[in-house]
């Protein structure tokens, strides 16, 4: 039987959260024909919890077009949870495919701010940057951007230089501005490799652009040597492979320089032969 066509006795807490507990909202609403989610929820609010309940009553009034309840649901959810529960529920609902109130969006995200989520600050620069959740505001999106890096988020870096390359409304394209923006990710990345800590995830992204910015000389003097060796490192790690070789033999094809020649045509031929064992089935 189809997991959304349980009948009432056969909910459980599985069929609506995530093992960590965050609503799993699209399942939600395409369970909630005949409104057994909102009793399911009543019955088991302790069990699924003060947070968890709320957020999914709110998202339940929505639904309803009953925007009082939505509110009154989601203040009460929000004041009971901690900074990563209230940003956490906000990613799942940001990424649920029903219908979506960006008041209520900013309102979760700015309240888990408010409680002390970095997370909150670079995922409110994120919709503001793709304006696919919320409508498009790329002097918000650099506002919060710059609050995420206060907190050491390298991903924040990324998607900040992006906004300088590319420019947009009110925004200035400043190549220099995005060049200085990747190599401070690409600094974290390095430290952080090895070791992945809070807030570097997505530093490979800045290093890939960095590279780029080098190969190109946008912000920056070109550096043929630098770019390479920062792919080969990237490459090493599996990231981005086919970008990766992509820009490697465009280098491989532009430079003069041998020593660095011979190293990408020997990390090539590593990874050709990696990928090529990766994929050939055991006898």
């Amino acid at each position: 039987m189809s997991k959304h066509k349980l009948d009432y006795a056969q909910l459980s807490i599985s069929h609506i959260t995530t093992k960590n507990g965050y609503p799993m909202y699209d399942t939600i609403r395409k369970l909630n024909k005949n409104n057994d989610i909102e009793k399911y929820v009543m019955e088991n609010y302790d069990r699924i919890g003060v947070t968890a309940s709320e957020f999914i009553l709110s998202y339940l009034c929505e639904l309803k077009n009953d925007m009082t309840g939505m509110y009154e649901h989601l203040d009460t959810a929000i004041n009971n949870g901690s900074a990563d529960n209230i940003y956490n529920n906000g990613y799942f609902y940001t990424h649920n495919k029903g219908s979506k109130i960006e008041e209520k969006i900013i309102k979760i995200y700015n309240k888990a701010i408010s409680k002390g989520s970095k997370d909150a600050y670079y995922g409110l620069g994120h919709h503001y940057h793709t304006g696919t959740i919320i409508h498009q505001d790329l002097t918000k999106s650099i506002e919060y951007f710059e609050k995420a890096i206060e907190h050491g988020y390298a991903k924040a870096m990324n998607d900040l230089g992006m906004i300088y390359i590319k420019g947009g409304k009110d925004i200035l394209v400043d190549y220099k501005k995005a060049c200085d923006l990747f190599h401070h990710s690409y600094n974290i990345f390095c430290d952080n490799n090895k070791k992945e800590s809070k807030g570097s995830k997505g530093s490979e992204l800045g290093a890939y652009n960095y590279a780029r910015c080098l190969m190109k000389g946008k912000g920056c003097e070109i550096n043929l040597r630098e770019s390479a060796n920062i792919f080969i490192e990237l490459l090493e790690l599996g990231v981005n492979t086919d970008w990766v070789i992509e820009k490697l033999q465009k280098i491989y094809n532009k430079s003069n320089d041998k020593r660095i020649n011979k190293k990408i045509a020997k990390a090539l031929e590593q990874k050709i032969v990696e990928m090529y064992e990766y994929n050939t089935p055991s006898d």
